[in-house]
Order: structure tokens, then sequence, then C-alpha cells
């Protein structure tokens, strides 16, 4: 029997041992592996300063009692690229764009080993769009802390208090209010490895890209505390503190981009969140019809609105070249495309006809019309398994624009053949409506509007949520009416939910909103488009605060937002 059979554990100072019965693939022999140095604390107080570098070292014990360096015949890797990066043969250098918690691990067959780095990094920025008093620091130094004063404490206007970010977002605008008399502010974003000093003169600051990375990667999958204080440098002695907030920062971007409709540039603009600008995607050139009834097949490939208002027209994404012309005459109010993106359920005054995305041909019995049992549906969402379309269904004929006493339903959809419509949220009166039902991309949930009127511009419009199969539906409370460290605001007008196309731990919900942003657009005015973190594993209410989406005007009237991956390449 071999003697490497009855090794089941060793135990070596200093780092993490995986000790296998099958140690498949690894150095003839080798039984154990150990890194050194098993533990390394780094400290980073200047980003420009030259990366830090430790160089790790694997010793491999053997079958026998032999032990020797194999630093350089095993395989080397690290779980977090953001702080640093290792080298082949076990070198680790700092990329001084990050800090964070890294686990290094050394590997052969099934056996490795593991050692650990921590890089904290601690900085101190002086604001130069809106500097500070001289001296700033000082003045924050021996004074007394007062909290909670109604006139001179500051407070944080943006982002909200709980907000999550994807990684990869556009550096955003951290916006507050000094006090009264208050010419000096300190902002701090604290963890456990990020320390982050920010001296300012004025109501807002806004890092550059550098800095928003480091903050955004520092914090992957975690939360830093933004804090904030100020003082008056004419009578200094007293410094006033506000109430501070957590943020969180996921751990994936979000690989797609929005597309919604801009009343000012009368065009679909389309944004990546990593952008500051949204570009133009239809219609081209000088063309100013509306077409803010639009939806994006799922694999990004095309395109079908309401053009002129309510009339269909398609269009191929990778060539412009438009598939369902004007011409045809199919009246359109709203519509969804099949999973596979070649059929078009188009919604038009509460009626709903299937059409073939690319012909325009009608498809099925009575020229493709859906039998509703006498009812009305609009608003249509298709599943992403094919299997069912949501709408908000009604005992009255809707206009494209309104509707009123809306339920939220599924209709069945096999084979080419429809089923008779299910009520998941029933309506009571009128004035109790459902409507603009969206399918997660897993298919697991669905999100909706509810509102206490007509579905119109209703300033009661809220987000909910409920599963696939109906149930109690669940009120994203924080995400609809979170405005800064205020909850429950109301009349904010939440509508049109779209959900991004990822999958992993959080999914992410776009809409359409008129609540203020922070100090630039200070009041409920016109509806932009905001994005708010879904996290299912929350008790309760799964959303975090919504953070306004970067690349938009301000002065912009945004909505209908729409997911869209990038193009599938087609043979």
């Amino acid at each position: 029997m071999k003697l490497w059979l009855l090794v089941t554990a060793i135990a070596v100072a200093g780092c993490v041992e995986h000790v296998q019965l099958s140690n498949n693939g690894a150095l003839p022999g080798l039984i154990s592996l150990e890194i050194a140095p098993g533990e390394t604390a780094l400290a980073i107080s200047d980003l420009a300063a030259p990366p830090q570098v430790v160089a790790f070292t694997a010793t491999g014990h053997f079958v026998g009692g032999d032990t020797r360096d194999v630093t350089e015949l095993v395989q080397w890797t690290a779980d977090n690229p953001a702080p640093g990066t290792l080298g082949t043969t076990g070198t680790y250098a700092t990329t001084n764009a990050a800090a964070g918690h890294v686990t290094i691990r050394a590997t052969s067959g099934d056996i490795f080993a593991t050692a650990t780095v921590t890089i904290t990094v601690s900085i101190v920025i002086v604001d130069s769009e809106f500097p500070p008093p001289a001296n700033a620091d000082a003045l924050f130094g021996d004074a007394s802390v007062v909290t909670g004063d109604p006139m001179r404490s500051p407070s944080i206007r943006y982002p909200a208090e709980d907000t999550m970010f994807p990684q990869a977002l556009s550096r955003i605008l951290f916006q507050y209010t000094p006090g009264n008399g208050n010419d000096a502010v300190k902002l701090t974003f604290d963890s456990d490895v990020l320390h982050v000093v920010v001296y300012s003169g004025g109501d807002r600051w806004q890092p550059d890209s550098v800095i928003w990375a480091l903050i955004e990667l520092s914090n992957t999958g975690s939360q830093t505390t933004f804090a904030i204080a100020s003082t008056a440098s004419a009578t200094p002695g007293t410094v006033y503190a506000g109430a501070a907030e957590t943020l969180h920062f996921s751990r994936r971007s979000i690989d797609a981009s929005i597309d919604y409709w801009s009343d000012a540039t009368k065009a679909v603009m389309r944004a990546r969140l990593d952008s500051a600008v949204a570009g133009k995607l239809y219609p081209i050139g000088t063309d100013k019809t509306c077409v803010g009834c639009h939806t994006v097949s799922r694999d990004g490939r095309r395109i079908a609105l309401g053009y002129g208002g309510e009339t269909l027209q398609s269009v191929d994404l990778g060539s412009l070249a438009i598939q369902v012309p004007v011409t045809a005459k199919i009246p359109m109010g709203w519509a969804t495309f099949s999973p596979t993106g070649d059929r078009l359920l188009v919604a038009d005054r509460g009626v709903l006809t299937l059409y073939d995305a690319v012909t325009g041909a009608a498809i099925g019995p009575t020229n493709g019309r859906v039998p509703l049992g006498g009812m009305f549906a609009t608003h249509p969402d298709w599943s992403p398994d094919g299997s069912f379309v949501l709408v908000a269904l009604t005992t009255a004929a809707p206009t494209n624009m309104d509707l009123k006493g809306g339920s939220i339903a599924r209709i069945p959809y096999q084979n080419g053949s429809w089923g008779s419509p299910e009520i998941l949220v029933a309506s009571t009166t009128n004035n109790d409506n459902n409507y603009f039902p969206k399918w997660s991309p897993d298919g697991k949930l669905i999100a909706y509007v509810h509102a206490n009127s007509p579905a119109h511009a209703a300033p009661t419009a809220e987000l909910l949520v409920i599963t696939a199969a109906g149930g109690t539906p669940t009120p994203l409370r924080i995400a609809s009416h979170r405005v800064a460290g205020t909850d429950d605001v109301p009349n904010l007008a939440n509508t049109m939910p779209t959900w991004a196309p990822v999958t992993g731990d959080l999914a992410w919900l776009a809409f359409a909103s008129a609540r203020p942003y922070g100090l630039v657009r200070p009041i409920i005015g016109a509806s932009q488009i905001w994005v708010a973190a879904i996290d299912s594993s929350r008790a309760g209410d799964p959303s975090f605060a919504a953070f306004w989406l970067p690349a938009q005007l301000i002065a912009n009237l945004n909505n209908n937002p729409i997911w869209a991956v990038a193009p599938t390449p087609v043979n």
C-alpha cells in the first residue's frame, strides 16, 4: 500500500492546506503543499507609488518525507484580480487600483495550498472643482462634533441610503447640502480595506474615473460607509455631522444597454451603464417621428416600434434595414417578440394579434387574433421559455396610452395555440390598476406596476413583484419610494419596469420615475430612467434603492426603458 494513502492531514504554520487521497495530475509522489508567506498585509497611501511586490514560494511535501521548492512547478492563481497581478512563478504585484482581500492559490493536480494578501488603501483627496478653504484638514482635526442640528448639519441628497451599484457603472455625482454657514465639507468612504477622505467646498463631488473605479473595485460584493461632515472656516471649532449611508457594490457588471425613449431628441437612445453619454439608436438621420412605444428582441437583433405613435415598424438593428414597413399599416400600441425573435405579438386598443416579425404576415386563425373571451389586453410580454405571454387584462377596451382596472394575467401558448387568460393579480375597481407586467430573465418573477388611477402618467404608480405562478404581491417599497434618506416618498410615478438580461446573485430593474435627482433636479418632474437591484434572498422587500442612469441629459423626459444585449451574429 502506498504511504501517501495513509496521510490524512499535515499542519503547516502560516498556510491553509488541502490534502487529497487522490493527487490526479500532481507532481509524482506529492502529498501536500504549503505557501510562504501565509498571510501578507500591504498598505497603500499613494496611488502613484510603485507597485508593492510579494514573492510567494511553494514547498512540496513528498512520499518518504522529502521536501523541496516547487514554486516554478505549480500553477498560481488569485481569486481577486483588481488589487494586484500574480505571475506564473508566484510573484504578486499591486496594481494600486483597488484595495481588497486576495486568496493566492498554488495547485498541482488535485493538491493545493492557499495564502492571503490584504491590500489596504488610505488616501486623501482635495476637490479641485470646488476647492475647500485652506488647511481644510485642520478644520476637522480636534473640533467638537455636533449631530442632528436642523440648520447646520449637512445631509446627503444623492445617492440614497442602501443603494446597490453594479461594477463598471459610469462615475456618479455625489450631492449634498453642507448646512447653513458651512463652507468646508469632509466626505469619507470607509470599509475594512478602503479609507478615502475628500475635502470639498461645494455641494457636489464627482470622482474621476480612477477614484470611482477604486471605490467600486475595492468593495466588490461588499459595502462602504459614506459619511459627511461640515464646518465653517470663519468660526472653526465645531464640526457638524450628517447621517451616514451604506452603499453596496455588486460582484458583476451588467453587459447590456438600455434603450429608452427621449422626448427631447425624439428618438430611442441607447446607453451603456459604463458610458456617460447616450447615443441615438432610431430613427436615424433627421427623422423626428415618435417611436416611444418600442420593444427589442431578446437577442438584440430586432426592434419593433409604434412609428408615428401607433403604426408598426420593425427594424433589423444590425443593418438598420426596415423589415415590416409602416406602409403595411399594421396598428400597434405595444408589442413583444417571441424568445427566438421570429414572431411578434402586437397589442392595439386591447386586441392582440400575432405576426411574423420579418414579413408582417398574420400567424394563426382569425388573421392572427388571440382569443380573449370578451376581455381586452395590452402591455404584452413573452416569457423566456415561450410558454406564456403576460398582459394587462381589462373588461373595457383601453387606448394605447391608457387603461384602467387592469389585472395581471398570463396567456398560455403552445405549438401555435393560445389558451385562456389566467389572472394572477385581480383588479377590484377601475382605480385598482395593474399593468406593464414583465418577466424576469429566468422566468421566476414578474414585475409590474400598480396605481390608484388610470395608468397614463399616474403619480401613484409603484413597482411590485410576484412569482411566476402568482400569489401575494410584494411591493418594491425601497426601489419605488426611497429618495435620499427618506422612505415612502409618494407620487413618484414609477412605471415601465424592465429586467436586465443577466443572471447571478442579483437581478436589476430599470424603470421610469419622476423622482428628484439630488440637487441637480431637486423636485418631482419629468420622468427619467432609474435602475434598482433586486435580491430575492432578502426577507421582505427584495429591492435596493435606485440609482440614476448616468448617460441621461437632466432636462429630458425619458421613459420606456428596454434592456438590450449585443446582437447575436447570424450566419
